[in-house]
């Protein structure tokens, strides 16, 4: 059996073509011919997608293929100013965040023209960006992102907030590093096709501890496309200043 993995246009164009015999799709198949291909880059004023379709092919005929939209970006800040840019242009983010529900129906059981409405009312109110708040939202709600030009945070479900004494004390606990690694790592393996995703979360008010630099240096292995986000990181710094004279 040969695998190709053509990459196609809006227009149904074939834009790239791989193939391979004996082998199997991969992360790694997909980003070397994304990053190959000359491609228009996605952003909130430009969603350019693409398809990325990847073929069992046995004696010349396909026999299953499977297909997801893939975008090109880049995201990075600046080591020289400290600029958060996004294809080579100063991104200002205008964001909000967003819990699964239907203000109909309540929540969390949201449904596919729920998603694609919460990403056109974000869109008709000058927003460019959404955090995922406080877990990974459904799949429809990440694919309208991906159509609609919404930078996505993607949040891990890991929050211990409410717990007492210091609330970092189970992210330096040994027993549960990989209950909070299987989550961050889930949310991953499961998202990272989605080219509005420009930032993980490790999750929400959870303190912070070793678990959290652990996984952020993994996700940063693992995915250099990306930033990394937690805003928990920074609690132990503002506890350490003064307060400002009244």
């Amino acid at each position: 059996a040969n695998v190709a993995a053509p990459l196609f246009a809006k227009d149904a164009a074939r834009v790239f073509g791989d193939c391979a015999d004996d082998a199997r799709p991969s992360t790694t198949m997909s980003v070397a011919l994304v990053a190959a291909a000359d491609l228009d880059a996605w952003s909130p004023e430009t969603p350019n997608l693409y398809a990325l379709t990847a073929e069992v092919v046995v004696d010349g005929a396909t026999v299953q293929a499977e297909a997801c939209h893939v975008g090109r970006r880049a995201v990075e800040i600046s080591r020289d100013d400290g600029i958060l840019r996004l294809n080579g242009s100063r991104f200002v983010v205008a964001g909000a965040n967003r819990h699964e529900t239907c203000p109909r129906r309540g929540g969390p059981h949201v449904l596919r023209e729920d998603a694609n409405a919460d990403a056109t009312l974000l869109k008709r109110g000058h927003f460019n960006a959404v955090r995922c708040a406080h877990y990974p939202p459904s799949p429809s709600f990440l694919a309208a992102c991906d159509r609609a030009g919404l930078a996505v945070c993607d949040e891990a479900n890991v929050e211990t907030h409410g717990y007492p004494g210091n609330p970092g004390a189970l992210a330096d606990a040994a027993i549960w590093r990989e209950a909070l690694a299987r989550r961050v790592a889930g949310a991953y393996k499961r998202d990272r096709a989605h080219p509005s995703i420009v930032f993980w979360s490790l999750g929400n008010e959870a303190g912070y501890g070793g678990a959290h630099d652990d996984l952020a240096a993994w996700l940063r292995r693992e995915d250099a496309t990306r930033l990394v986000f937690y805003e928990p990181a920074s609690w132990a710094a503002y506890e350490a200043e003064p307060e400002a004279p009244a």
